[in-house]
């Protein structure tokens, strides 16, 4: 009888065949790990390598991606008539209204892909724990730091869930014969802490070719900053003093040797592994791993002779309009919304299109008549056979109606609606060398300088806009840049401008919940209520596991 490998996922069983690697005909995966389970050091390597092979799918994973973006106020799904664009059977609308349910197809993927890195990195740490490293050849520090590293993947993955479910399952050990019951997300917040403190230390420096793509103290001790920057969101204290603390001695060196990258652009280049910036990353690889999907999501589908690729986008995710029909500017409070408006007009992420003509491909976004010496995006429904000219509005105005009688929602749009985010560079298929060869970043070192101005704000100690400095001014030619001084930089602007230098990178969601902004009324959301901030549990993971309990506020959503 064929036996497998039995990996537990916490609302269901998961079954990996690692059969490249074992005998599955003799070797079984129980509750304790038999001697014969690890035979070498490549069999370990796999084991180890899993995780972050979890990591990678939960960081790249295209409706977990929207989830985490689409109900902010910087990035929109808007729905195309006539098929042009991808309408997603509603679930990107209803992230944009927080109208969403159980059954949302981005918030389910949310909630799988991180439950599957936590159940695969408990799993692997018992392996891992059980595993003699003398008899493979191998030494106990190499163990230490497998079990570290580990850890700390598991960590990452009950954060997400925290910040992304509030109360969720938050189990430390693999456990294949009982379902787990929820946490708090303060709970969780100590569980995540205690282990920063405890296996730091076990990790090797940050900052090195040889820790590049692997979790290090820098990344447990980034980790722990965003944690306790965004301390409140999750019912605990504030701890503005600790991310303070933290952030100094990461810019000190004391976790690792990091650097602001030269360029905007830098870090999100083809050869990003060699950038100095990032401080973790899912390394990608066209090959090997393929493109991660949500990179599909911002193109038009004429792009790919826009480009030089060899796939069509499916012109889904769009940048949120600054302007409506008539061309007017939007005005919200705090400086909400209207992305593409709050940048500087000389700064360089804007002021030329994301192009493959331009010097270093041009800016952070694609805008404007999508014509190069490749080739034209040709519209192929209301422009049908027209050259696509992206726009930062969003209204149907091949309709044939007066401009003032358009309507601007999440719902009116047209193929060219909206400016695209285009942080990664793109390159043509005919460049094989560098043709999505970018690794996804996931933490990076300029926010540190942001968390450590913004707790510094909060604490009300000068000198924090210099911090704010040191990243900006890249941006902009000699000359053309104005610094902060701590009188012109508020909390406001602050989160205005964290808003230009991290948008689209998963960040925004979290930060308007820690400004308490998050269900103020942007564009065409309306005003929402406050139990919106964090999802609501899957139905499916409810149904699998009867220890989950809905959290407050979608309760009427229950099914039996």
């Amino acid at each position: 009888m064929r036996k497998h490998i039995l990996f537990f996922s916490i609302t269901s069983f998961v079954l990996v065949f690692f059969s490249s690697c074992f005998d599955l005909d003799e070797i079984v995966y129980h509750d304790e790990v038999p001697d014969t389970f690890i035979q070498g050091e490549e069999q370990l390597k796999s084991v180890v390598t899993s995780t972050y092979t979890w990591f990678r799918f939960a960081a790249t994973a295209r409706k977990a991606y929207s989830a985490q973006e689409l109900p902010a106020d910087q990035i929109v799904g808007v729905a195309k008539q006539n098929g042009s664009g991808s309408y997603d059977n509603g679930r990107q609308v209803d992230l944009h209204w927080h109208t969403y349910t159980p059954e949302n197809e981005c918030i389910e993927e949310a909630w799988d892909v991180w439950i599957q890195l936590l159940a695969g990195a408990n799993m692997n740490l018992d392996i891992i724990k059980n595993v003699n490293y003398k008899h493979i050849g191998l030494d106990d520090d190499l163990k230490t730091r497998n079990i570290a590293e580990t850890i700390i993947l598991r960590d990452i993955a009950l954060f997400y869930l925290m910040d992304l479910f509030g109360n969720v399952p938050a189990p430390t050990v693999y456990d294949a014969n009982e379902l787990p019951v929820q946490k708090t997300p303060a709970e969780i917040f100590k569980i995540i802490d205690e282990d920063i403190n405890t296996v730091c230390a076990d990790l090797p420096l940050g900052g090195t070719s040889a820790s590049y793509g692997r979790v290090t103290q820098g990344v447990a001790k980034t980790l722990q900053a965003v944690m306790y920057l965004n301390a409140e969101n999750y019912g605990v204290e504030p701890k503005w003093r600790e991310t303070k603390e933290i952030c100094k001695d990461i810019i000190s060196g004391k976790y690792g040797k990091y650097e602001l990258g030269k360029t905007f652009y830098e870090a999100f280049d083809w050869n990003n592994k060699t950038s100095k910036e990032i401080i973790l990353s899912a390394p990608m690889n066209e090959v090997f791993t393929g493109r991660p999907e949500i990179f599909y999501t911002w193109n038009h589908r004429g792009s790919r002779d826009f480009w030089g690729l060899n796939y069509r986008g499916n012109n889904q995710l769009g940048v949120s309009p600054s302007y409506n029909p008539e061309g007017e500017l939007y005005q919200f409070s705090h400086k909400l919304g209207t992305p593409i408006a709050n940048y500087d007009p000389k700064d360089l992420r804007i002021s030329k299109p994301a192009h493959p003509d331009e010097e270093n491909g041009g800016g952070m976004f694609q805008y404007g008549e999508l014509k190069s010496s490749l080739g034209k995006a040709k519209g192929e429904k209301e422009y049908k056979g027209e050259t696509i000219a992206l726009v930062d509005q969003v209204a149907r105005f091949k309709s044939g109606k007066p401009v003032s009688e358009l309507e601007s929602t999440v719902m009116h749009g047209e193929e060219n609606s909206c400016y695209r985010w285009s942080r990664y560079r793109i390159y043509p298929v005919s460049e094989s060398e560098k043709y999505f060869q970018y690794d996804y970043v996931v933490f990076r070192y300029a926010d540190i300088y942001y968390m450590l101005a913004e707790s510094m704000l909060r604490l009300g100690e000068p000198g924090y806009a210099k911090y704010v400095n040191e990243v900006k001014q890249r941006n902009f030619l000699p000359g053309d840049f104005t610094p902060y001084t701590d009188a012109t930089l508020d909390l406001d602007e602050l989160l205005c401008d964290r808003g230009r230098e991290f948008i689209g990178e998963g960040t925004r969601r979290r930060d308007l919940i820690r400004y308490g902004y998050f269900n103020l009324p942007w564009w065409d959301k309306p005003q929402t209520e406050e139990y919106k901030k964090i999802f609501p549990i899957p139905q499916r993971a409810l149904s699998a596991n009867p220890n989950l309990k809905q959290n407050p506020g979608y309760e009427d959503h229950i099914k039996e």
